[in-house]
């Protein structure tokens, strides 16, 4: 090896060393060079809704590790990142910790006489949910699995609680502790009164346990939300791309900072790093390199390439009369940060937008690695999905 390894590693750090110094007051995070990707389009925005289309291929890639230079990482091509993201919400679900388990179960056997009733009930009024229903419920509702959770969580919940179909519906604790669930349920048919005392009874027996069910719906409806907001409209969040123009919508990503202000930065010569090592020439034409503060190290090769038109191209180093030692100074001027994020995943008031929640991500690792002691909430059912890094410089 001709040394280049060593010289990179040591500039790198001389850069993160000086940046840092620069951008302290501004940022907290530690600083990971990227390795090359092409010029970053700052002009990322049209001033309204539309996204710079080579910006956002740059932002939607996956940063993973570098596979040439430890401490760097690489971005990978253009939607990278929400394809790995999709693979992530796929393989999580949630789960009730031994403990919230262990009461749930307890509670259910409890309730077991006032359930069978309630669907009994129903089923003598209404007929049996057919499997049809409860898909098409599931669709609403994905934590309904039996018949008690379609006519509770779907019938009661939403159907005749009037509930919008892209918020949760009427939780198990509201129900239960409702002072009339017949006047909260105002579109239930007159038919419906015999079932909605049946529920009222099961909820009373089920006590505490409720607030587990609600967990547990509010997880898979959360879930839902997510997934389905990963196909972007301009309803929940989805942006659209120019230069070119797309016609379809796609997931969003933002910046707090205008063009203008991005611009106005990259241009503030004051707002710069400077590093500087020496260079001494040693024999068979290698040099010796040592920048301030670092130990020195042996590189072979050209030093200092430079083209001027067709005048001249070489190594400036290596020419005549330049000397046995020589000391580099490299400018860099208008060093910012340019910070962009993923839509976050929010719920509003009968409806959802975004599509990347952070926190997700972090409980379900958490708990996967916790096992047997996991929490009640998301988790990796089978391990962190295709060995994806979650954390790619731990």
């Amino acid at each position: 090896m001709n040394g280049q390894a060593g010289l990179a590693a040591a500039y790198i750090t001389q850069l993160k060393e000086q940046a840092a110094q620069v951008l302290g007051s501004v940022v907290a995070a530690s600083l990971v060079p990227v390795e090359y990707n092409g010029d970053f389009n700052w002009s990322w925005s049209d001033g309204s809704t539309g996204v710079n289309t080579p910006s956002y291929n740059y932002i939607s890639g996956a940063v993973t590790p570098s596979t040439d230079q430890p401490g760097l990482v690489q971005v990978g091509g253009a939607s990278t990142l929400p394809l790995l993201y999709k693979q992530l919400i796929n393989g999580i679900a949630w789960q009730f910790s031994a403990a919230d388990n262990a009461t749930l179960q307890t509670a259910m056997t409890n309730s077991g006489t006032q359930a069978t009733s309630v669907v009994s009930t129903y089923v003598a009024a209404y007929g049996a949910p057919t499997p049809a229903q409860i898909t098409a419920a599931q669709a609403i509702v994905p934590s309904v699995a039996t018949a008690l959770d379609y006519i509770v969580l779907y019938q009661a919940g939403y159907v005749w609680s009037g509930a919008s179909t892209s918020q949760p519906g009427l939780s198990l604790y509201a129900m239960q502790n409702a002072e009339d669930l017949g006047t909260l349920l105002q579109y239930a048919p007159p038919s419906a009164q015999q079932v909605i005392q049946g529920i009222v009874a099961y909820l009373d027996a089920l006590g505490g346990a409720t607030r587990l069910m609600d967990m547990q719906s509010l997880g898979a409806f959360t879930l839902k939300q997510i997934r389905n907001n990963q196909t972007p409209s301009a309803t929940n969040g989805g942006i659209l791309l120019f230069n070119p123009i797309s016609a379809n919508s796609y997931l969003g990503y933002s910046s707090n900072k205008t063009n203008s202000q991005i611009l106005q930065e990259l241009g503030n010569a004051g707002q710069k790093v400077t590093l500087s090592f020496t260079a001494t020439k040693s024999q068979n034409s290698s040099y010796n390199i040592a920048f301030a503060g670092g130990a020195s190290l042996n590189f072979f090769g050209d030093l200092l390439n430079i083209s001027a038109g067709t005048t001249f191209r070489g190594d400036v180093a290596g020419q005549q009369g330049s000397g046995s030692t020589m000391t580099i100074t490299m400018t860099y001027p208008g060093v910012t940060i340019i910070p962009f994020a993923p839509a976050a995943y929010q719920e509003t008031s009968g409806t959802t937008r975004g599509w990347f929640y952070e926190a997700i991500l972090y409980q379900a690792l958490q708990n996967m690695k916790a096992g047997t002691n996991a929490q009640s909430g998301f988790t990796f059912v089978n391990g962190v999905p295709g060995g994806i890094a979650l954390d790619p410089m731990a």
